[in-house]
């Protein structure tokens, strides 16, 4: 099963915190946590 985003949270600043999870059976270093900010 491949991984993906696991934890979607929006901050008291309007950024887009999430948690990506590489893989699940096998060690990876594609594991993330991603802060998205949109600026007009």
């Amino acid at each position: 099963m491949p991984g993906g985003p696991i934890a979607l949270r929006l901050g008291p600043d309007g950024a887009l915190h999430l948690i990506e999870y590489g893989g699940w059976f096998k060690p990876t270093t594609n594991n993330a946590v991603s802060r998205v900010v949109s600026r007009p």
